[in-house]
């Protein structure tokens, strides 16, 4: 399969026994699902094939391919790669969350884990830097005027614990 540098591949598979190739009935509507294909710069350094899928439209498939594409192009995803940077690209590929559970990590990441930490070298980053961000935060007032709560500070815990513990992630 050739892939374009700046867009995904769609394809449509499914789960069947059918061993002789195509599935027959992959023309049918609610028959399989869809998936995109890539190639970004891995954790290595070198360029990798991602393909995700489970997607229940050519639609949906293409944006989540062209969500990875375009948090990729916010830097190379490598070894030096920033804080920020990892935690895009996490957003953009991890498909084994729910809608709501995936919103709650991006309003993490965009409101708390990238300003604090966003500018660091994943690699230099340090159980200090983490620390330094709870404090900053526990100092914090919500729209409210009240501190964070405690469970929220524990949800942005999560988030970062989530990230990181990915398996191309620092862990």
């Amino acid at each position: 399969m050739a892939m374009r540098e700046s867009h995904p591949v769609v394809y449509k598979r499914c789960g069947c026994t059918e061993r002789s190739g195509r599935c027959p009935r992959l023309l049918e509507d609610g028959h399989g699902s869809w998936y995109f294909a890539v190639q970004i710069r891995g954790l290595s350094g070198r360029r990798e094939r991602v393909r995700r899928g489970g997607y229940a439209s050519a639609g949906e498939a293409e944006q989540a391919g062209c969500q990875l594409i375009a948090a990729e192009q916010g830097g190379p995803i490598g070894a030096g790669c920033t804080v920020a940077q990892w935690l895009r690209y996490w957003l953009a590929t991890d498909q084994g969350i729910r809608p709501r559970t995936r919103q709650g990590y991006a309003d993490h990441v965009r409101l708390h884990l990238v300003p604090a930490l966003g500018r660091i070298v994943l690699s230099e980053l340090s159980a200090r830097d983490v620390r330094r961000m709870f404090t900053a935060l526990a100092g914090r007032r919500n729209r409210y005027g009240r501190p964070l709560a405690a469970a929220s500070l524990e949800r942005i815990r999560a988030t970062l614990r989530a990230a990181l513990n990915e398996p191309s992630g620092k862990g």
